[in-house]
C-alpha cells in the first residue's frame, strides 16, 4: 500500500514536471502585420495559423501607446508582414520598427513584403532598423500580389484571380521556408533607385489633404475614419448641417448624425479609405475617379479596422 503511494507520487510528481518543460520550452510566437487594403493581413492570418503564432496588429498598438513608449515583446519567434508603399515601408511601419525592442535571446526574426509593383528597399530597411537595436533579420522574403496604388494606375479585374493564384504559391513556399526557419539574409543597405523613389513617397504625403475629393454621394457612414490607420480623417466642419435641398428630404435625427469626411496632412497614401469606401465617394485627385476598387477577397472589413 506504501509502495503505491509512493510510486502515484511520483507519476503525479513527473506529470507536472513534464507539463512545466513542454511550457516551459515551448516557443512564443508572434506576427506583427499592417494592412489597408487586406493583402498582407491574409498572408498573415494564414502564417499566423501554420505557426500557431499570436497576431498583433500595428495599427492599434502604435494608436494605444504614448509618444515615448516603447513595445517590448519577448517572443522567440517574431515576425513582420507589411505592403510596399513605393519602394519602400509605409511611415507607420517605420514608426513601429523604431518602437520595436525584443527583448528574446537569439530570436529568429522574418519578414514578408507584399507588393504590385516593385519590392525596392522595404526588406533593406527592416534589416536596418532591426540592426540599430542589435536584432538580425534571419529571414526576408517578398510576394508579388495585387497592387493597390490606385492613385496611379488601374486594377486589371480579369487578372486579379491569377495575381492571387501566383501570390499563394510564392507565399507557401516562404512559409515552409520559415517554418524550418532557415536563413535568407538582407543587407541593410538599400540601393540608389529605391531610396530616389521612396523620398518622393515621403514628400508626397506631406501637405496631402487638398488632394482628397469627396463626392456628393457620401452616405456619411464615418467607415473612412475608422479605417484610416494615422487618425487622419475627421468629421469636417458644418459636416452635420445638410444643404437645403438635402434637408428637405432628410429626418433632423439623420442630420445631426451625418458625418462627412475631412481630411488632415497625415495620410501615409494606404488609400483604405478609397478602397473601402461603399459609395466609392472619395477620390484622391480626379485621377482615381473610374478606377476599380479593391481589397483582397479573404478580408472583411471589421478585421481592417482599428477603432
Amino acid at each position: 500500500m506504501i509502495l503505491n503511494d509512493i510510486i502515484l507520487k511520483n507519476v503525479v510528481v513527473f506529470t507536472f514536471l513534464g507539463i512545466f518543460c513542454i511550457f516551459a520550452f515551448m516557443e512564443k510566437k508572434l506576427i506583427y502585420y499592417f494592412s489597408a487594403t487586406g493583402n498582407s493581413l491574409a498572408l498573415a492570418k494564414e502564417y499566423a495559423k501554420n505557426l500557431n503564432a499570436e497576431l498583433c496588429n500595428i495599427t492599434s498598438v502604435l494608436n494605444n501607446l504614448s509618444n515615448d513608449q516603447k513595445i517590448e515583446t519577448d517572443a522567440n519567434v517574431v515576425g513582420l508582414i507589411s505592403p510596399v508603399y513605393f519602394f519602400g515601408l509605409p511611415k507607420i511601419v517605420c514608426t513601429f520598427l523604431e518602437k520595436l525592442v525584443i527583448k528574446s535571446k537569439n530570436p529568429y526574426v522574418f519578414a514578408v513584403v507584399t507588393y504590385g509593383g516593385f519590392k525596392g528597399g522595404a526588406l533593406n530597411q527592416i534589416a536596418g532598423y532591426l540592426l540599430k537595436n542589435n536584432v538580425k533579420l534571419n529571414y526576408g522574403g517578398a510576394v508579388n500580389t495585387v497592387g493597390t496604388y490606385i492613385k496611379m494606375y488601374d486594377i486589371d479585374s480579369e487578372k486579379i484571380d491569377e495575381k492571387l493564384g501566383k501570390a499563394n504559391l510564392k507565399a507557401e513556399k516562404l512559409l515552409t521556408e520559415i517554418k524550418a526557419q532557415k536563413h535568407k539574409i538582407v543587407s541593410p543597405k538599400i540601393d540608389f533607385v529605391s531610396k530616389f523613389m521612396y523620398e518622393k513617397y515621403l514628400k508626397e504625403c506631406e501637405n496631402n489633404a487638398r488632394n482628397f475629393v469627396v463626392d456628393n454621394s457620401c452616405i456619411g457612414c464615418g467607415l473612412c475614419s475608422k479605417l484610416c490607420p494615422t487618425q487622419n480623417i475627421k468629421a469636417a466642419a458644418g459636416a452635420q448641417v445638410f444643404s437645403p435641398c438635402e434637408a428637405e428630404n432628410e429626418t433632423a435625427e439623420r442630420a445631426v448624425t451625418f458625418f462627412r469626411p475631412g481630411f488632415s496632412n497625415k495620410c501615409q497614401q494606404c488609400f483604405a479609405c478609397v478602397h473601402w469606401c461603399p459609395k466609392q465617394s472619395i477620390q484622391y485627385t480626379e485621377s482615381t475617379r473610374g478606377r476599380k476598387r479593391y481589397h483582397n477577397p479573404k478580408v472583411s472589413v471589421e478585421e481592417i479596422k482599428w477603432s
